[in-house]
């Protein structure tokens, strides 16, 4: 297993992140440090000033940088089967679709109203038969997410999975037990905004130094609604933790900021019994406070 870290300036647009990175840039053209063009279609990256996407015009909510790790990771992986948890405005399914050229593409997300524009899309350019959405999916309706799957693939191996859904520990290893050991080997999972909750914190405790009171009204509006969660993180020290008990299963656990994914080995792993929170010892649950 090799456990990597990339350390990235926080400052740089996409122009310098692209330079660093090998096979980046194939199919997206810059056009500003927020927004992209993939042939007649253009994309606009962030989280905030969101709109609703059309068949040629999407929002995408991922930082930029996420852009550029797409580009280097679908370059060398060249995937022909994706599952995407989580769809948003559409923008992902579209821009994984317009980088891949997969041959095919299934995205679910909880909400029961289909994005339009991402529909739009998949019609204007024939895609019925490679892009699937599926919705009011819950990422953590295992039986269904398995049956999906055989539905979807049949016996066909997946080459990358994106999970960009609930950022809930629960519902995020729910779907990580049934898909990952259904990835080919040297098959990559992608986890999105593991670190959500701490950033969320970070944010609040710059409040409190400047103004309470916004800090306080702030807190209770992200969190009214929200039970106390473990945060996400946590899976992810249960895969460097598994990775030392099963180096072949997880040959490469990639950290960043806001990123992680994880390489599938060629060890075998039973669909029907694979659960990571049972892949280590009480010794090294111990080290994560034995969350759950």
């Amino acid at each position: 297993m090799r456990f990597s870290r990339i350390f990235e300036d926080k400052g740089a647009g996409p122009v310098g992140l692209r330079s660093q990175e090998s096979g980046v840039g194939r199919g997206v053209e810059w056009q500003s440090d927020d927004t992209f063009q993939m042939g007649d279609v253009s994309f606009r990256t962030g989280v905030v000033n969101r709109f609703k996407s059309s068949s040629n015009h999407f929002m995408l909510v991922k930082h930029p940088r996420m852009i550029v790790r797409y580009e280097a990771l679908i370059s060398t992986l060249h995937p022909r089967r994706i599952v995407e948890l989580g769809i948003c405005e559409g923008g992902s399914t579209a821009f994984f679709y317009l980088l891949a050229r997969p041959e095919r593409l299934v995205a679910v997300d909880v909400k029961s109203s289909p994005t339009a524009g991402l529909e739009a899309f998949v019609n204007k350019h024939g895609l019925q038969d490679r892009v699937h959405t599926h919705y009011g999916f819950d990422q953590a309706d295992v039986s269904r997410l398995r049956q999906l799957v055989v539905n979807e693939f049949a016996r066909e191996q997946i080459d990358l999975v994106v999970d960009d859904a609930s950022h809930l520990l629960g519902p995020t290893r729910a779907s990580f037990n049934v898909l990952f050991p259904l990835l080919r080997p040297g098959g990559v999972f992608v986890i999105e905004d593991w670190s959500a909750e701490h950033r969320l914190e970070v944010g609040l405790r710059a409040l409190e130094q400047s103004d309470q009171t916004v800090r306080a009204t702030l807190e209770e509006h992200v969190r009214s609604g929200r039970p106390a969660a473990t945060p996400l993180s946590v899976l992810v020290f249960e895969l460097v933790l598994a990775s030392a008990y099963a180096p072949e299963l997880f040959t490469e656990i990639v950290v960043a900021d806001g990123w992680a994914h994880v390489v599938r080995g060629p060890e075998d792993a039973d669909p029907e019994t694979f659960d990571l929170s049972r892949m280590y010892s009480d010794v090294a649950r111990a080290l994560i406070g034995g969350a759950t």
